[in-house]
């Protein structure tokens, strides 16, 4: 028997429909289970455990085994907790900005200490470079000089360098 292209397509169909429904349940579940809308339905025949009823309740007089169960919603309600929802995240990640604009107090230090090295490395470089320049050859005050401003910058960058580095994972934790 050969398949036409109608029946084809009409399985397609009902094959991208099933999935969307599915998707949509578990979006549904999910956010269900994020608000903490179920409650426990528990075995009543106790059979122990079983894929059906995987959790145990031992705070019971008579420990029983239950399923999470969900609340029963209407499409307008679980519409509403959809938007509520989003506007939790949105408060949440607005909350998440507020925390990370706020800084480690050692990487604000290292990222000073920086600052101040090549502050004064440079002036360093230029100090040496006046008192080599006034006592002996000039070219080789300059090259003084030269070696204390690389010395500084890089030892500079690298305190610059650790306290972000600090930041980053102070912020990621």
């Amino acid at each position: 028997m050969e398949k036409t292209i109608e029946t084809v397509i009409k399985e397609k169909e009902d094959y991208v429909l099933r999935k969307i429904i599915e998707n949509e349940e578990q979006k549904k579940t999910a956010l269900l289970n994020k608000m903490g809308l179920t409650y426990k339905k528990y075995d009543e025949e106790s059979k122990g455990s079983s894929k059906e009823y995987p959790f145990y309740d031992d705070s019971l007089p008579k420990p029983r085994y239950y399923k999470r169960a969900f609340l029963p919603v209407t499409d307008e309600e679980y519409e509403k907790l959809k938007i509520l929802d989003e506007k939790i995240d949105n408060l949440n990640s607005n909350n998440d900005y507020k925390k990370k604009v706020t800084h480690n107090p050692y990487e604000t230090a290292l990222k000073v200490i920086g600052i101040i090295i090549f502050i004064l490395g440079f002036i360093s470089g230029i100090l040496v470079w006046v008192q080599l320049r006034n006592s002996t050859i000039d070219l080789l005050g300059l090259e003084y000089c030269i070696v204390t401003w690389v010395s500084s910058f890089i030892s500079g960058i690298s305190f610059l360098a650790f306290g972000e580095i600090i930041g980053l994972l102070d912020r990621k934790k």
